[in-house]
């Protein structure tokens, strides 16, 4: 037996020595399903990257793994006899591959098609706005938020609120294809419409070939390019943006400038789903990865810093050969970096519903509606607690508790996971007379920036390189790379230590100027920022081709205790060129409860 406590080895490692055994216990399981079993260690692998589980506190790796794969194996089979209780559009999933594999078995041709249809939209969408951009490198090429920010120079709570307006669009592009009229007469070429038969890698390969053959404009040179993402201050244009974004070279070029992986590494299922075909047909079960249905989600092939911290980066792994560990013969790197793909997408995931499944049965749900989100459940059942699960509302598993109950009673068990932005999801499980108690408790910083975003609080425009949150430092360090690159000499000997030094010093001076002699603005009073409001409003509507949108949060709370009683959301779409208004009312749980439809001619629906 692996003697962990002497051999100091990481999750990855350990899930790479114990590959083959893994495998043969989850064909075992699967009765010989290959692409279900793959699919298993997928989320094995998801798991011990989140837990990051001190592995010098486990005497037998072995059972430890196998309790983890047949509780997976438990909850998949509970799970799919049960329908979900919320339908999600396919644009509501982080990303395209991720809605189509979670509702493709329910109506693949129907999510092709809107799929079809959200490609043709961001396409018309992208030439003029910022938002149709950032859906298109998160939902079709794969972006991580994280690198989107750095793509578009901006912050990650700026990207939140891009994809939030980008998604609203197109799930209304969705509902009625004419709501928005800038659609419409656009000269896109069409997606072309594959069987259902056909692929999902070579479905989503179409839909990416489509943005590429929407691409306008001319390739900046590597030098503009890098002077952009190297030492510019500034966000690129909307023409520039909109460019990158269905250009395969100027994206591949970013990528090397920011060292973020290729779009060939963000696409591991187009390759798999290929290569698995040929190997299915000899029977022989071949590197098929990807192709199932997994409850992980999509990932790419670079961990994150949070990740990188436990051993899981994207260069972490092992480095000689074609295989991933020195006893995993069957985990190549090409599975590998499936695995870490759907890693990092669950690391980057931001839920917005927590479901908590015992045993592999639902026992409760909460909306995520602020920084802090607190679920307390009693577990009222005659079946002992064997393990506990934690879903978003698109089915991506964020924590799962292997428990192990105690004879005395009154002792508990917690796991607490770490995501991206410092967020973290933490679980707690108390054996108390007559039941047990569970308690979940999900805490993100960011939510209430990006809400006050959302609603306009805070300029969206504002928060990007150069505006107010970015640090004075980097800036006065980036516009002096500048200089140095403008003025240096690669083939002075002894000027480039030298002139490292008169930067850095250059910097320090330039950043302790200003936060020295930086003066605060003046304060606006309420009822200029009123007048503002209102001739930004104006504008916005005498503006034929702008499509304005709002976003109304209304709360109605106790006054005696402050508890929130009723929480509502209110949508409002106004086309001034087709005279079209839309306002929707949406509940707590995201449903439309209301909505009203006012065309030019008085027509109210």
């Amino acid at each position: 037996m692996l003697n962990l406590r002497k051999s100091g080895l990481s999750s990855e490692e350990l899930f790479a020595r114990n590959y083959e055994r893994l495998l043969g216990w989850s064909l075992h399981l699967t009765g010989g399903d290959r692409a279900t079993a793959e699919d298993l260690l997928h989320d094995v692998f998801v798991l011990l990257s989140l837990h990051r589980p001190d592995l010098t506190t486990v005497d037998n790796p072995e059972g430890y793994l196998y309790t983890m794969l047949r509780n997976l194996h438990i909850s998949r089979l509970r799970r799919a006899s049960r329908a979900p209780l919320r339908q999600l559009s396919v644009v509501e999933f982080d990303s395209a591959d991720a809605g189509l594999r979670t509702l493709a078995a329910h109506d693949q041709l129907l999510v092709r098609d809107q799929l079809r249809t959200v490609c043709r939209y961001a396409c018309a969408r992208k030439e003029g706005a910022k938002s149709a951009c950032a859906l298109i490198l998160r939902f079709f090429h794969g972006y991580y938020p994280s690198e989107l920010a750095r793509v578009l120079r901006t912050t990650r709570q700026a990207v939140d609120v891009r994809l939030l307006h980008a998604r609203n669009e197109a799930r209304l592009v969705l509902e009625n294809p004419r709501a928005l009229g800038f659609v419409d007469g656009m000269e896109i070429a069409p997606v072309r419409a594959s069987e259902s038969s056909g692929s999902a890698g070579d479905f989503l390969s179409e839909l990416r070939e489509t943005i590429f053959r929407s691409r306008r404009g001319d390739c900046p040179s590597p030098v503009e390019l890098r002077r952009l993402y190297r030492y510019g201050d500034e966000s690129p244009t909307q023409e520039r943006l909109a460019h990158f974004v269905s250009c395969r070279e100027c994206l591949e070029e970013i990528n090397r400038e920011l060292g973020i992986p290729s779009l060939s590494e963000r696409h591991p299922v187009d390759t798999i789903t290929r290569e698995s075909r040929g190997s299915r047909r000899g029977g022989g079960g071949g590197d098929d990865g990807d192709d199932g249905g997994s409850d992980a989600g999509g990932g790419t092939s670079q961990a994150h810093a949070g990740m990188a911290d436990a051993g899981l980066g994207p260069r972490g792994g092992h480095a000689g050969g074609d295989d991933a560990g020195g006893g995993g013969a069957g985990l190549t790197r090409q599975k590998l970096r499936s695995m870490r793909r759907r890693a990092g997408e669950v690391y980057e995931h931001k839920p917005g519903e927590l479901c908590v499944w015992v045993n592999g049965h639902e026992r409760g749900s909460q909306r995520v509606t602020s920084g802090r989100s607190e679920l307390n459940l009693i577990l009222d059942s005659a079946e002992p607690v064997s393990f506990v699960e934690v879903f978003s509302e698109q089915g991506m598993r964020l924590l799962m508790l292997p428990v192990v109950t105690p004879s005395g009673g009154g002792a508990g068990q917690s796991l607490s996971v770490g995501l991206s932005d410092g967020r973290s999801l933490e679980l707690s499980l108390r054996f108390r007379q007559p039941w047990p108690e569970l308690r979940i408790l999900y805490h993100d910083s960011t939510y209430e920036e990006v809400q006050a975003l959302a609603c306009g609080k805070l300029d969206l425009e504002a928060t990007g390189p150069g505006g107010g949150d970015a640090s004075i430092v980097s800036r006065a360090r980036r516009r002096l790379g500048l200089i140095a690159s403008l003025f240096g000499h690669p083939t002075m000997k002894g000027f480039w230590p030298k002139w490292s030094l008169v930067t850095a010093g250059l910097a320090l001076l330039v950043a302790a100027a200003l936060l020295v002699w930086q003066v605060p603005p003046p304060r606006a009073r309420a009822a200029e920022l009123l007048a503002r409001a209102a001739r930004a409003e104006e504008a916005a509507d005498a503006d034929a081709e702008t499509v304005l949108h709002r976003t109304l949060i209304l709360e109605e709370r106790d006054p005696a205790t402050g508890r929130t009683l009723t929480h509502r959301r209110v949508q409002v779409w106004r086309s001034a060129e087709r005279g079209l208004t839309v306002r929707r009312v949406f509940d707590e749980r995201s449903r439309l409860i209301a909505g009203e439809w006012r065309s030019a001619d008085g027509t109210r629906t």
